[in-house]
């Protein structure tokens, strides 16, 4: 809750500073924590898996020649790597966003949602030579991440279409668990 306070908190001064310009609706493909993760017995870790996602954007014009983009995206729910969790990824972007005519580069923080659900159901897994039932919780969870977002938004010329590369830090102050979320996305300018 106190989370959800500081982003609308954020949302609402943001935009009390800015002068609306336009809004886009975009979806895209998520990469999550990119070389983080193990995903086998012998180590290995995964690679780009690219997971779908659906975003909302606010383009405000804002202070020496930048642009404020609010950017609030959300995956649909999942089964993630564990068949018996449920996840779902959502996050809120301020990115300040500076044009160079043919491509735009940006930059903010943001906050970054991890949702993972189970249904209490028991799980058998391998203890050694044999398998054993392990219980699971029932209900859910969210875990959440600040994070700092660079990214290139590249106009398609003679369309409303925005193509969009970005690099989302998860965690940049902690070295140990510092992870990079890799996003590519299209947007469509509502105007």
């Amino acid at each position: 809750m106190k989370t959800l306070k500081m982003i609308l908190l954020l949302g609402l001064c943001a935009q009390t500073m800015a002068f609306y310009k336009s809004w886009s609706l975009g979806v895209g493909a998520l990469s999550e924590s990119y070389g983080k993760i193990q995903t086998d017995a012998q180590g290995n870790t995964n690679g780009l898996d690219f997971t779908p996602f659906f975003k909302v954007q606010s383009l405000s014009d804002f202070y020496l020649n930048h642009q404020l983009q609010l950017e609030l995206a959300t995956t649909l729910p999942r089964d993630s790597r564990d068949s018996a969790v449920n996840r779902m990824n959502y996050w809120f972007n301020a990115l300040m966003s500076y044009d160079l005519d043919f491509i735009k580069i940006q930059y903010g923080p943001g906050m970054y949602f991890t949702r993972l659900s189970m249904d209490g159901t028991a799980q058998e897994l391998p203890n050694g030579n044999s398998t054993k039932s392990f219980a699971t919780p029932n209900g859910s969870t969210v875990a959440g991440n600040l994070v700092l977002s660079f990214a290139l938004d590249a106009p398609i010329p003679t369309t409303d279409l925005t193509f969009n590369s970005q690099a989302m830090i998860l965690n940049p102050e902690d070295s140990d668990e510092r992870a990079v979320n890799i996003l590519l996305s299209l947007s469509y300018k509502m105007e």
